[in-house]
């Protein structure tokens, strides 16, 4: 009887386990998916000695705590679809935990199959879970959607960003600016960053710059703004000097694209990002540079 309770106890040790390198959304990513299902093979491995042992059933007792997880996720999210569901990370815990288990106490040779699998899902269906983690079941219509308003003034409240922006409207026939605002600590700003500027360089008529905003637990000095590495281009970086703009307009995080005619006049705009809807975003941005105003400076 000892022996059984000591299974299920361990066999309910893959709960924390799981929890921390599988569903804390703050860290958890591929490598530590990885390691988790390490540690649940390497688990599982140990109780299937144990299982051999007491026999009677205690494979049952052995595989009870990834079958209560199992189940609590179906019953927890019972809204999910099949494609949200094949790819979450519980469910391949349980196939290594019941894998692990069946070939200890069988005594098969599988254990390759599983390290190609790990790594295969590691690699190619996590990413999928996270983003369904990230997105839910919302559409572009409602990441779109504005959820607050701005106070837009024109950039002449602004006179030496203005006159920065003047300068480079020069360099080129521009006939709108668009300002996408940006922070380092920012991670939907990376994403912008890497998927929208090569759009961006496909619009010459649109002077895209990026204005660097220290808010919260920044490290950047001004000097490593205007070189940020994953800007193509240093002469696109401005630095909005004691958060001027952003405390006018009032904004909230990062990032805003404020679309501007050549005159400074605030015509729309738009925040946040998610690269799933990369595509969306690069039609919604062609659509405003189409449907709003033009004024050549």
């Amino acid at each position: 009887m000892k022996e059984k309770v000591i299974v299920t106890i361990c066999s309910f040790g893959v709960l924390p386990i799981w929890g921390l390198s599988f569903l804390a959304v703050s860290y958890a990513n591929q490598l530590t998916l990885i390691y988790g299902l390490v540690l649940t093979a390497v688990l599982f491995r140990w109780l299937g000695t144990k299982v051999r042992e007491v026999g009677n059933g205690a494979y049952l007792l052995g595989i009870s705590g990834p079958v209560f997880y199992l189940i609590a996720m179906l019953f927890v999210q019972p809204e999910m679809e099949w494609e949200a569901v094949l790819p979450n990370p519980i469910l391949m815990g349980f196939v290594v935990a019941s894998l692990s288990l069946l070939i200890t106490v069988r005594k098969l040779v599988l254990y390759p199959f599983i390290v190609v699998s790990v790594i295969a899902y590691a690699t190619f269906i996590f990413p999928i879970y996270q983003t369904n983690i990230e997105l839910g079941n919302i559409d572009f219509k409602e990441v779109i959607q504005k959820k607050d308003s701005l106070d837009l003034v024109p950039l002449s409240e602004f006179p030496a960003l203005e006159q920065e922006i003047r300068g480079k409207l020069k360099g080129g026939n521009y006939e709108q600016v668009l300002i996408e605002t940006w922070n380092e600590k920012c991670k939907p700003c990376m994403e912008s960053m890497a998927d929208l500027q090569p759009f961006m360089d496909t619009n010459p008529r649109v002077l895209h710059v990026f204005l660097y905003q220290k808010m919260g637990n920044t490290n950047l000095s001004d000097r490593q703004a205007m070189n940020f590495k994953k800007i193509d281009n240093p002469n696109k970086i401005l630095i909005d000097v004691n958060n001027a703009y952003y405390n006018r307009l009032k904004l909230s995080g990062y990032p805003y694209f404020i679309l501007y005619d050549a005159n400074g006049n605030a015509l729309d705009w738009f925040s946040g990002y998610l690269g799933h809807f990369q595509k969306d975003y690069e039609n919604h941005l062609t659509a405003l540079f189409s449907s709003v105003s033009v004024h050549q400076f």
